[in-house]
């Protein structure tokens, strides 16, 4: 009698087959972060903003709605979609001080704002507590926030504040629900140095993304009325 052979590794199986269930539920929330950033960012366009956050605006529109359904789907924030934004943040700042829209001081506090952010964020992956997707995103998003004309530190610090919020819940929500799932005699989840991060469960790009629209149309509008 033969013995069956082994199963092949998960790396190597096939993906599972989404059914039309599932499929249903991932259009769904396509529309549902689509629809409000598409009305953001028709605020903000209307409110004759500089060229420069027009252009970042246009990106993250693009790139919303898969980072949403993304991260709440496989707790991934793809750099495929990070990376444009971010390369259209820093595009951007060039552009907004090179036609005189903002200074260069600025452009520098933003890119320390953000150089802030990746840095902090970095070290609070190493220990755990988030994911790099959620660090670089948060830098892209806060460095943008110079973009609005006003300064970049307290538009940054919006965008950096309610991030941290969201993750010191996340881990939070995260610890007491493994705590309570683990049983007296299992071990504690592994750390971020060799393992599985507290916060990985938890899908904080969307909360940052909403932070930053709500921000950016606050700054836009309110600067276009000034």
């Amino acid at each position: 009698m033969t013995t069956p052979p082994d199963p092949p590794p998960a790396a190597l199986a096939p993906p599972p087959v989404a059914g039309p269930r599932a499929v249903r539920r991932r259009w769904s929330l396509v529309v549902a972060a689509a629809a409000p950033a598409a009305l953001l960012a028709a605020v903000v366009l209307t409110s004759s903003p500089p060229p420069a956050l027009a252009v970042v605006v246009a990106v993250a529109l693009l790139v919303t709605p898969g980072l949403v359904v993304t991260d709440l789907v496989s707790r991934r924030l793809p750099d495929r979609l990070v990376a444009p934004l971010a390369a259209a943040t820093l595009g951007g700042l060039a552009l907004h001080a090179a036609t005189g829209a903002g200074s260069w001081p600025s452009v520098l506090q933003g890119l320390a704002v953000g150089v802030a952010v990746l840095v902090a964020g970095g070290a609070v992956s190493w220990w755990g507590g988030l994911g790099m997707g959620d660090v670089k995103l948060g830098a892209a998003l806060a460095t943008s926030t110079a973009l609005t004309g006003t300064t970049a530190e307290l538009a940054g610090g919006a965008v950096l504040a309610t991030g941290s919020v969201a993750a010191a819940c996340a881990v939070a929500v995260a610890a007491r629900r493994a705590r309570r799932d683990r049983g007296p005699g299992e071990a504690r989840p592994a750390s971020a140095t060799g393992g599985t991060s507290l916060a990985r469960g938890v899908p904080l790009g969307p909360v940052l993304l909403a932070a930053w629209w709500a921000t950016v149309t606050v700054e836009a509008t309110g600067a276009s009325t000034v």
